[in-house]
């Protein structure tokens, strides 16, 4: 997993940071390596670039994540 964190945020330095796929990606490595509050964070940012499936499919997930930080 630190090895497609760091290809992915060079990616993101890269102009990555306006792309919709990058960022949810990016968002994923971080949950999965229980970076939960960094991956909300990006996956926040990844919702300016996102269709409204999208949009909903990602507010859902921080959703669910969020309720479980709280408990």
């Amino acid at each position: 997993l630190k090895g497609a964190k760091k290809f992915i945020g060079a990616a993101i330095s890269k102009g990555g940071d306006k792309n919709f796929e990058i960022l949810k990606h990016y968002g994923e490595i971080l949950l999965e390596m229980n970076e939960e509050k960094e991956a909300i964070t990006i996956w926040k940012s990844a919702l300016n670039f996102a269709d409204n499936k999208q949009k909903a499919e990602l507010e859902s997930k921080i959703k669910d994540i969020e309720i479980k930080r709280k408990r």
